[in-house]
């Protein structure tokens, strides 16, 4: 091959480029939800979706790395609260009953 013929192949690979890489954006978007589905039904981590207005318990995860002593009595779960908002990114907004929002969102 010549140059011009090796020029000219290269020119039309980088005219192809934006569609290449727009279908392998959207092969990679479709493997990424058949994951999700796959992992969502395999693992049920939470077989009900949270939404507004419903009742919730808090779990105090900073307990799973103390010592043992300072476990066993400790209080693991805090609540009940009503969720007052559910946002797309898994974290929650809470209120208690008489509707006294918790400042910080929880996931």
């Amino acid at each position: 091959m010549s140059w011009e013929e090796l020029l000219v192949v290269r020119i039309q690979q980088l005219e192809r480029r934006p569609e290449d890489v727009e279908r392998a954006a959207e092969k990679l978007r479709a493997v990424r939800v058949k994951n999700k589905e796959r992992f969502d039904r395999t693992h049920r981590l939470q077989p009900k979706r949270i939404d507004e207005g419903d009742w919730v318990l808090v779990y105090d995860s900073s307990l799973d790395n103390q010592q043992k002593a300072m476990r066993k009595f400790a209080r693991r779960w805090f609540g009940p609260y009503v969720v007052t908002s559910a946002n797309d990114i898994g974290t929650y907004h809470l209120a208690e009953f008489d509707r006294t929002r918790i400042a910080v969102p929880v996931t």
